[in-house]
């Protein structure tokens, strides 16, 4: 009598099983192309024109965006979150998973950015020299900003509104002594 629960539960369990081992057993999607962006305004622009109305959940994309949106034809878009550490981590998630191919895939990161009103307007296309990787930080333009006003570069996960966290656990540049959260210049 012991024997038949544990059969009936073996039965269960592989009959759960078989969609996923069918799943894992199949050849892998080539993926032609993968459009990256950070948020949901940068990927509107392509849904409609690309017709991406297949979503596929992936584990250990941003929670925000869990989902890719491909089309017949496996062109992919990838929504990361914005930063680094968002897009490096959903784009390692996607690239190991093994139900994806992607030997032949052409990876396209489309974002946007503000200029300098003087320098350039919408729509100019810039490249910079330097970069200072502030992570994930909010800056307000400092023409807009209050005098009064709390600094022009915040982190994402300040202690208070308009604070960093604390000088012993904000990141660093080489080099400088100020935590790279704040501004960067003196």
């Amino acid at each position: 009598m012991k024997t038949l629960p544990k059969l009936t539960l073996l039965a269960a369990a592989l009959t759960l099983a078989t969609p996923l081992l069918a799943q894992t057993a199949a050849a892998p999607r080539p993926i032609k192309a993968v459009v990256i962006t950070m948020f949901a305004p940068e990927a509107e622009g392509w849904v409609k024109p690309f017709k991406l109305d297949e979503r596929i959940p992936v584990p250990g994309l941003f929670p925000d965006y869990p989902a890719i949106q491909c089309n017949t034809d496996d062109v992919c878009l990838l929504t990361t979150g914005m930063g680094h550490a968002n897009a490096a981590a959903s784009t390692l998630a996607l690239t190991l998973d093994p139900r994806f191919d992607f030997t032949r895939t052409w990876f396209l990161i489309a974002g946007i950015a503000g200029i300098d009103p003087q320098q350039g307007t919408l729509g100019t296309a810039a490249w910079a020299r330097w970069l200072i990787d502030f992570g994930i930080a909010h800056e307000i333009d400092a023409r807009e900003m209050p005098r009064a006003g709390p600094p022009a570069t915040t982190a994402c996960s300040p202690r208070a509104p308009a604070r960093s966290p604390s000088s012993s656990t904000a990141p660093r540049l080489p080099g400088w002594t100020k935590p790279c959260c704040r501004r960067p210049w003196p």
